[in-house]
């Protein structure tokens, strides 16, 4: 399968979206990695914010196995963050550190690993990575 990565939309989830999200979420790819309390989690990466500095987190999944290893995830997460945040500064995302597709994903869309951490709710270490948005900008310009 080849995908264009003009091709790629993104649009917020609403309830119409409600079973595929769930559908996705059960997916034993997924289920590995979204558990418990991921809110959490994402509360918990405020720490990492940069004062002054516009910072978002992301969270990726990719629910449709026809679309795993095609080479998107980067594409996707780089076109999104153009598409949809470019004022930002920066992002930041704390995959498991046993998750080794997420972190070479990550760092293949230009994440770089800032430090680790182990969040009360869930022990297992995880990787702090952050991304300047600045550095995807001076991608485009080449």
């Amino acid at each position: 399968m080849n995908i264009a990565p003009k091709k790629l939309q993104f649009k917020p989830v609403d309830t119409s979206h409600k079973e595929i999200v769930l559908s996705w979420l059960d997916k034993e790819h997924v289920k590995a990695f979204y558990y418990g309390e991921g809110l959490q989690n994402t509360l918990h990466n405020i720490k990492w914010y940069v004062a002054e500095k516009k910072t978002f987190t992301l969270d990726l999944l990719i629910g449709e196995t026809t679309f795993l290893g095609k080479g998107l995830a980067h594409i996707m997460i780089r076109q999104f963050i153009l598409d949809q945040f470019y004022d930002a500064y920066f992002f930041v995302i704390d995959p498991e550190a046993s998750n080794t597709k997420a972190i070479h994903v990550y760092e293949k869309a230009g994440f770089k690993k800032v430090g680790e951490l182990s969040p009360a709710f869930n022990p297992k270490p995880h990787i702090m990575m952050r991304l300047e948005v600045a550095s995807l900008k001076k991608l485009l310009k080449k």
